[in-house]
């Protein structure tokens, strides 16, 4: 009898989950239909709004096309060129101030001083409208700033500072590591590439020039002494090699302990030395690449282009960007319309 009850009180339970599973079931398509229901009548709201005002939508459309066309026939089209380049020396700061400095002289109309700078005629420099430094990083470059920001930290700062939060606030935007220089203009193309003069006053400050001289002294001192332990491993390691020759040529088919020995010690030797020999010859190569990096204050990824480029996005094109606008202004007079039309009729039903 208590298994019977049981069996039915199991019974009992397993009836009322498969009950509360088909109200969750019904209730999920439930908000599923009124969910598509109240789309559904939104889009048909939307496009009756569209079909009882579709021809003063329409109107306004081409107006604003017809205007944004004869606007872009007397504001000229703008054009860019752009340089990505790799500071060091923390010339990111440098690069900075001489942008702000050449966009005050184009503020100022100074195409003399523009000229001078870049080696170009006056036409060229009054074609310059604005110089901008943008920031080219990557997750990986926030990765590297935050252990580097945490190599001379305690551990206190380091729990105290995640992540997220050097990424939000520590992260200057003069810790990337590439930037885009970019050169707007008014004309597709300068007379004159100014890449080698923009880079030359760039890199036209004292301190920048003492840094990567004894940044670059420090570095061939190190590769000078890389070089000759690498010099004098191949020697020593010549002389193990005939040493163990020569023992091999006088040493009868029966060698003494003492022969043995020797001989192995000679092999353990070379190998010890061939591992030494492996790291110098690895810190050298990096030690180069290095040195290779640091040759120059600005490392050019991407050179600036002989043509400039223009602005090719669809929203940027003025005949499209008047006409967006002027669509905007036409709807917000609408709602506006509706609102005090809804607003008188309810102050007269009230």
């Amino acid at each position: 009898m208590a298994k019977k009850h049981d069996i039915q009180e199991e019974e009992i339970d397993l009836g009322t989950l498969f009950s509360q599973i088909g109200a969750l079931f019904s209730k999920f398509f439930n908000f599923l239909g009124q969910l598509f229901t109240t789309l559904f009548r939104g889009l048909i709201l939307l496009l009756l709004f569209i079909k009882k005002h579709f021809v003063k939508l329409s109107i306004t459309a081409v107006t604003g096309a017809v205007v944004g066309f004869f606007v872009n026939i007397f504001v000229p089209e703008k054009y860019h060129y752009d340089m990505i380049v790799s500071p060091n020396y923390d010339a990111a700061y440098q690069m900075n101030e001489r942008v702000q400095y050449y966009n005050q002289l184009i503020k100022n109309e100074d195409s003399v001083r523009l000229s001078k700078l870049f080696q170009i005629d006056f036409e060229d420099a009054n074609s310059l409208t604005e110089f901008e430094m943008r920031r080219q990083e990557e997750k990986r470059d926030i990765i590297e700033a935050y252990n580097t920001f945490l190599e001379d930290k305690d551990s206190l700062t380091k729990v105290e500072i995640s992540f997220e939060d050097f990424a939000d606030e520590d992260f200057s935007f003069f810790d990337s590591k590439y930037y885009a220089f970019r050169i707007s203009l008014k004309k597709e193309q300068l007379k004159r590439n100014i890449q080698k003069d923009l880079l030359a006053d760039l890199e036209n400050n004292p301190h920048l020039q003492n840094e990567r001289t004894l940044t670059l002294e420090r570095l061939t001192e190190k590769e000078k002494n890389l070089r000759k332990t690498i010099y004098d491993i191949d020697s020593l390691r010549a002389t193990y090699q005939k040493v163990a020759l020569l023992a091999a040529q006088n040493t009868p088919n029966v060698g003494t302990a003492i022969d043995i020995v020797d001989s192995k010690k000679a092999n353990d030797n070379d190998i010890r030395l061939f591992g030494v020999y492996k790291d110098a010859y690895r810190n050298l190569d990096t030690l180069l690449l290095k040195k290779q990096k640091l040759q120059d204050i600005y490392r050019v990824i991407t050179p600036l282009k002989p043509l400039g480029i223009a602005k090719t996005r669809v929203v940027e094109k003025k005949t499209v960007l008047v006409s967006l606008i002027f669509i905007g202004l036409m709807l917000l007079y609408i709602l506006l319309k509706e609102l005090n039309n809804y607003l008188d009729s309810y102050t007269k039903e009230s």
